[in-house]
């Protein structure tokens, strides 16, 4: 899994966009994968850029692009921040706005209500400028976890990345959990399907642990003595 994770990353570094679907059970290990990547890809490169976002279980009505936000407020707010900020109210002024404190006394009458009510593609079309000018810069990695809880809007977002023709060294992670997505008819599962016939995505799936996974792990957690409980788990 790591292998395969790290020739998308090269694949993405020479300029060839590349989209991730990480799948399997909760608890089998998509987070822990995702960040041993991402710990090795910062070494292996240490000019990447790592946005990382987390969707959450919402009982209410969802923010739109909530998990998008989260990564890039996280982003602005790092040491890479304070070169980022202009480029972002640049190409992104929708998005700017979204995050209250970038907003500075100076801002021109009316340009935050403007901004506000935009049309929701433009935000689409926003996302999609911002993080090929960075990916201009250096190269690009975007983390969306959990998207069996994501809202509608940051679902339609990973087809618009994967499928922009022009050239960008942009790697698109997601994780989700596929017994979640059906239970709740979320459209991630639509999207997985229409990419992959498209050759736009790239399936990631764990599966269950063995018993000899599983006899491991009790001999590592625990002792050798618990190992013959393996087969009955």
């Amino acid at each position: 899994e790591l292998a395969t994770l790290h020739e998308r990353f090269r694949l993405a570094q020479q300029g060839t966009r590349q989209l991730v679907l990480i799948t399997g059970e909760a608890g089998i290990g998509k987070t822990a994968l995702t960040e041993e990547f991402l710990r090795s890809a910062a070494q292996t490169d240490p000019g990447v850029c790592i946005l990382r976002g987390q969707c959450i279980q919402q009982y209410g009505q969802r923010e739109p692009y909530m998990p998008v936000l989260d990564a890039l407020e996280r982003l602005l707010g790092s040491p890479l921040g304070p070169a980022l900020i202009p480029m972002f109210r640049r190409f992104a002024p929708c998005w700017y706005v979204q995050i209250p404190w970038l907003l500075s006394e100076g801002e021109p009458p009316g340009f935050q209500g403007a901004m506000m009510a935009a049309a929701p593609q433009r935000m689409l079309r926003e996302s999609g400028a911002f993080l090929d000018a960075m990916a201009a810069q250096s190269p690009v990695i975007l983390v969306l976890e959990d998207l069996h809880w994501s809202d509608h809007a940051t679902t339609d977002l990973l087809p618009f990345l994967a499928e922009r023709r022009d050239s960008a060294r942009m790697l698109i992670i997601g994780t989700y959990r596929p017994a979640d997505a059906s239970t709740h008819d979320h459209p991630i599962r639509e999207v997985r399907q229409a990419l992959r016939s498209r050759g736009r995505c790239t399936d990631l799936a764990l599966g269950y642990l063995s018993a000899a996974d599983l006899a491991d792990y009790l001999r590592h957690r625990f002792g050798s003595e618990v190992e013959p409980l393996a087969p009955l788990i």
